[in-house]
Parts: structure tokens; C-alpha cells; sequence
């Protein structure tokens, strides 16, 4: 109910809300972007305040029209969330912060695989607690097959159990990967592994609990990327 009241707020706003708004965009509003990896694939829009002056942001999902083949995260300014929520608040950006550059964004990170299609991902961002001073950003995403001869990549069928996990994860049908990577949702290469044939599990001790991809990769280059979730629950 609250989201279908903001959404209504919204519409009443549009009608002033790009001469009330105080911020710009980079790169674009609107962008339209192809994915160009089939494991990792981040686009995004910062928001830029065109005074420089503190601010805070909120947003709202508009529209999601991606294919839901597509594994995908939201990232902004404070935070990652695992697939895009209904909406969100951001970190608050002071004075000092602006003027050194700091700026509020929203990131997706989508691994398509071979999920070859295209779709759109819509917001409504404005100024916390004021609806009225905001606008629309949009991204439009393509992931179009590269090759009219598809190989399939031998370590498709590995997955990863438990999950989540409150300590070690092991990996099924392991025996072709080379290493692991373990990376933070904003790509930060946090842990190494590599395979020696005598064990698929992997120690998570030293990692705080979150949201992790895990890359994993064989001798030939091919790799696959599977989320992870450490949890002391």
C-alpha cells in the first residue's frame, strides 16, 4: 500500500519535478547499454548535485521489465541488495563529501549467462522526504549471443552448497575448476582458492556475513559465477 501511495505521489509531482529537482546525471538519464560478459556485467547512473550542496537520496522501482533468467543486484550509495527491492534510502552525502567528488548512484550487477534477450529497469529518485524533487532515470539492457555456434562451458553444472552458509561451502561436480575467487557485490576480490584435487571446500571464516559471488574458473578460461550468502543464522 505504501508503494502504490508513493507511485501515485509520484505522478502528481512529474508535472514540476525535472525544474524542481537539483541534480544531474552521469552518463545519461536514459542509458541504453549491451551486456558484454555473460558472468559479470555492471551498468549504472551516479547522481550529481549541481550546487555541490548536501543532499540524500531515495528511490523507487518504476518498472522491471528484465528477464528473469538474469541474476542481478542493486547497488547504491550505502548498500547492495540482492535482486532490485520495491525501493531504498541512501547514504546521506554531507557539504565536504561534495565537494570532494562523492557521489550517490545506482549500480546493477547482472550475470545473463546464456540467457540471450533485452528489458528495462526504471526509477524514481528524489530528494529524501521532498517526492516533488526528483526525475526518472532508466537503463535499457541488451544481451545479444555472440556466436551463432554456442560450446557449452564445462563448468555450467557446478554449484554450491550450503547455501547460505554459516561457515565452509563445498562445490558439486568440481573436479574441472582451477581456482575460486570469492568477490564483495561491488567486485572486490576478497579471498583466492585454488584447486590441488584434494578438497572442494572453501573456509569462509575470515569473511564477514554478506552477499558474495564466487568466480570460478578451469585451465582453459572458461568461467562461471554462482552468489553466495554467508549467515551465522
Amino acid at each position: 500500500m505504501r508503494h502504490s501511495y508513493f507511485l501515485l505521489s509520484i505522478i502528481t509531482f512529474l508535472g514540476f519535478s525535472s525544474i524542481a529537482q537539483n541534480f544531474t546525471f552521469n552518463p545519461a538519464q536514459h542509458i541504453d547499454e549491451d551486456i558484454q560478459e555473460e558472468n559479470y556485467s555492471s551498468h549504472g547512473i551516479s547522481l550529481i548535485t549541481t550546487d555541490l550542496s548536501p543532499i540524500q537520496f531515495q528511490w523507487s522501482l518504476i518498472e522491471n521489465t528484465l528477464p528473469e533468467e538474469w541474476s542481478y543486484s542493486l547497488c547504491d550509495l550505502g548498500g547492495c541488495y540482492v535482486g532490485v527491492p520495491g525501493e531504498g534510502t541512501m547514504s546521506a552525502i554531507t557539504e565536504q563529501e561534495a565537494l570532494d567528488g562523492v557521489t550517490a548512484f545506482l549500480k546493477l550487477n547482472i550475470t545473463a549467462s546464456t540467457f540471450y534477450g533485452e528489458g528495462d529497469i526504471s526509477f524514481y529518485v528524489y530528494e529524501s522526504g521532498n517526492p516533488a524533487f526528483g526525475d526518472t532515470i532508466s537503463m535499457h539492457l541488451t544481451w545479444t549471443n555472440p556466436s551463432s555456434s554456442i560450446i557449452e562451458n564445462s563448468l555450467s553444472n557446478i554449484e554450491v552448497f550450503p547455501n547460505p552458509a554459516n561457515r565452509y561451502i563445498n562445490f558439486t561436480n568440481f573436479s574441472q575448476a582451477g581456482k575460486v575467487e570469492i568477490l564483495t557485490m561491488n567486485g572486490q576480490l576478497v579471498s583466492i582458492w585454488e584447486n590441488d584435487g584434494s578438497t572442494a571446500e572453501i573456509d569462509l571464516i575470515n569473511l564477514h556475513d554478506g552477499v558474495y559471488f564466487a568466480k570460478i574458473t578451469n585451465s582453459s578460461g572458461e568461467c562461471v559465477i554462482r552468489t553466495i550468502v554467508k549467515s551465522i543464522q
